[in-house]
């Protein structure tokens, strides 16, 4: 991460172009182009002025970081806890046998 926005910006009309690259390369032209016109065209030249204009210090606002840090880390355990909750939960789910015409099917088609 850069600490100039205006890098981070270039990099990341970078990272699109070499994304329509890549989907040049595979044969989606459309894709890439729309990928072109549309986020870098319109989206990325969007937020360069908007950061321009607002004139934004990135390290003046790192130092306002460690107040919510603690926040950002508790929620963020809390949200991977339930995820593992409700994972732990469907981990012993048989699925049930059911007809359908002439033969016995089980109702979930990834088993």
């Amino acid at each position: 991460m850069s600490l100039n926005t205006v890098v981070s910006i270039l990099l990341l009309i970078s990272i699109y172009i070499s994304t329509s690259v890549a989907y040049m390369i595979i044969g989606a032209e459309f894709m890439a182009l729309a990928l072109v016109i549309i986020y870098v065209g319109a989206i990325s030249i969007l937020f360069l002025f908007v950061i321009m204009m607002l004139n934004l210090r990135i390290a003046e606002l790192y130092n306002q970081y460690t107040v919510y840090a603690p926040v950002g880390y508790f929620v963020g355990i809390l949200f991977f806890t339930g995820i593992q909750f409700m994972m732990h939960q469907n981990a012993y789910y048989i699925p049930q046998k059911m007809k359908l015409g002439f033969s016995e099917v089980y109702a979930n088609p990834l088993d």
